[in-house]
């Protein structure tokens, strides 16, 4: 994606949300049909999962006109917070995801963003609020620890509704210290690499992960 935007970032507006646009549309047809032979490449190749960033990108490339009356920006946001309400309730573990199931949280997400670019509606300041502010900033964090925590569990024994409680508790503490002591410092001096130093470490790391892939690889 870094290389597109480089291939287009000297082109129209017009041009660049056409490029865009039609990345997303391609992901999201493919993952549409896609997810009906193999679910599991579906939810983690990224080429599937592109179209629900690239409807950020389009926010970000100003894809979509700005909200003019005040009421049509609280209408937006507060229809954006039904979809994902209504997200949390109809898809469930039997639901193909994230084929089109996955278009209600990521339009409604949309909206919200959208809505809330040069007006302060309700939906808005709600997510303002310093805990939903804290649960955003440690969201990283929490979703890197909160998986491997319950897969291990799970190595023993189903969780009950308790245990799956104390593990909610306890991925949200270790993440926010996680976010604290290693997150924060990480992108903070003195401890931050220079560009080339960035670009060092990420293209050292991405090889070395490509190779353990390789060798690991069963069959090799």
């Amino acid at each position: 994606f870094p290389l597109v935007i480089f291939l287009i970032k000297d082109r129209s507006n017009q041009a660049r949300i056409a490029t865009i646009f039609s990345l997303m549309l391609a992901s999201f047809l493919y993952a549409a049909y896609a997810i009906h032979t193999d679910v599991s490449a579906t939810f983690y190749l990224t080429h599937f999962r592109a179209w629900e960033l690239l409807i950020g990108a389009l926010l970000a490339a100003k894809a979509f006109p700005d909200i003019s009356r005040r009421w049509i920006a609280e209408a937006g946001a507060a229809t954006g917070l039904i979809l994902l309400f209504i997200s949390f309730y109809v898809i469930s573990r039997t639901s193909l995801f994230p084929g089109p199931f996955a278009l209600a949280p990521c339009i409604g997400t949309a909206l919200i963003v959208w809505a809330g670019v040069g007006h302060s509606t309700y939906v808005g300041r709600l997510l303002s609020l310093r805990p939903v502010q804290f649960v955003g900033l440690i969201s990283y964090s929490l979703y890197l620890w909160h998986w491997p925590m319950i897969v291990f569990f799970r190595l023993f024994h189903e969780p009950d509704r308790m245990e799956k409680f104390a593990l909610v508790m306890a991925s949200t503490t270790i993440a926010a210290l996680s976010w604290r002591f290693v997150e924060r410092p990480f992108r903070e001096k003195p401890y931050r690499f220079s560009n080339r130093g960035t670009l060092l470490a990420g293209g050292g790391s991405m090889i070395a992960v490509a190779v353990a892939a390789l060798l690991l690889r069963p069959g090799i």
